[in-house]
């Protein structure tokens, strides 16, 4: 067992040190051949004149250059996972929401084979379909809020239009015509909408509360579409990244002036050394770089189109999921059932001793089905069907 876990970690070692999609030496490769040039021709007029820098005096500026890189590096990174989790927030808000509305279309649903009259006075099969075309629309809506905010945060320029009125580069776009229309595109008009929807809802017969709970789960959503769109339309303050790196540059490429007068002596050792620390300074300068754009659509990115995809495929199984046609007495009975099951399970995987009130549950659950019928044919609850 050890050796078998050993070899997968060894394996995935190999894997991340020779993966080729997301290797940033393909960028940092130009930088660390120009550096090693740099040497080479200061070893070459070293011959004819003595000249460099005093390696003393240069690593002064290894405490800056440090710094400087990893705090970016930190930001960026920190920048990263709030777009994740903000990201994954937001769209879980919209499938809970979605639950919400599974939840309470069913319970205000008038029994179909029932023709009494509802308390607005409209037939109950009539009152059945609106309670259907709403929940619909919910989804409808929902799904278009859904593909606007990964269209909004995917283009740098119409998130900064939409946190900050920045107007949109005409060059951006081809001609006239192909210009997005603002007003459709901007999700709080599409989540405005959704919450009139759902707050007007007088004649369904739902109520104050489960308006307001809905409205509340929408309201949770714009939280983290609001942080997520501060992020999209806000780079790290420019004065950090332009100092990061005029000082890393001219440490990095300064470098060689340096290296023959003081630790190396010969050529080929000093160009090895220069390689591999051009590649980790400004390898970890492009990955700040990277980290802190994540909106893209690249391996490394935050997948927002993937998480929207998840997203939508919970809210599809979990219409699925409800069957409309099952009356609340039938639903209680088989959410009891599944208890029941489940405390079986668990006896049989421990015993009486260990699990008291899984042992009692199961021999009162005997006499479960019995008692649920009756309640059924006693009109108990409300028996709604869908």
């Amino acid at each position: 067992m050890f050796m078998d876990s050993y070899r997968k970690t060894a394996h995935s070692l190999w894997s991340v040190l020779f993966r080729v999609e997301g290797n940033i030496l393909c960028a940092v490769l130009p930088f660390c051949i120009a550096n090693c040039l740099i040497l080479g021709l200061v070893a070459y007029y070293r011959t004819h004149q003595d000249f460099g820098f005093s390696a003393t005096g240069h690593g002064l500026l290894t405490l800056l250059v440090s710094f400087l890189v990893i705090s970016k590096v930190n930001l960026a990174y920190d920048r990263f996972w709030a777009v994740r989790k903000h990201a994954a927030d937001a769209f879980m808000k919209l499938r809970e929401l979605m639950q919400l509305v599974n939840a309470i279309s069913f319970s205000n649903s008038p029994p179909k084979s029932s023709n009494k009259k509802t308390f607005d006075g409209n037939d109950s099969e009539e009152t059945s379909k609106e309670i259907r075309r709403w929940r619909l629309e919910c989804l409808s809506m929902t799904t278009e809020i859904m593909n606007t905010v990964v269209t909004v945060l995917k283009n740098r320029h119409l998130a900064q239009y939409y946190a900050r009125n920045t107007p949109l580069p005409i060059h951006a776009y081809r001609s006239e015509e192909a210009m997005p229309d603002l007003n459709a595109m901007d999700p709080l008009v599409h989540i405005q909408s959704l919450r009139v929807h759902m707050y007007s809802t007088d004649d369904l017969g739902i109520q104050l509360l489960e308006r307001v709970n809905m409205v509340n789960k929408l309201q949770e959503f714009i939280f983290s579409y609001n942080s997520l769109l501060i992020l999209a339309s806000t780079p790290l303050p420019f004065p950090l990244v332009q100092m990061g790196r005029a000082f890393l540059f001219l440490w990095t490429f300064s470098m060689p002036l340096v290296l023959l007068g003081g630790p190396f002596s010969q050529v080929w050792g000093a160009q090895i050394f220069l390689f591999f620390l051009t590649y980790g300074f400004i390898g970890l300068e492009l990955v700040s770089i990277k980290l802190s754009e994540p909106f893209g659509n690249s391996r490394d990115d935050v997948q927002l189109s993937g998480i929207r995809d998840a997203a939508l495929l919970g809210i599809e199984n979990d219409l699925k999921g409800m069957d409309y046609q099952m009356t609340m007495s039938e639903r209680r009975f088989q959410f009891a059932q599944q208890k029941y099951r489940q405390n079986r399970q668990a006896v049989g995987t421990s015993d009486a001793t260990a699990n008291p009130t899984a042992f009692q549950d199961v021999h009162a659950g005997h006499n479960l089905e019995q008692s649920y019928s009756y309640h059924a044919m006693a009109g108990g609850g409300n028996n709604h069907d869908f």
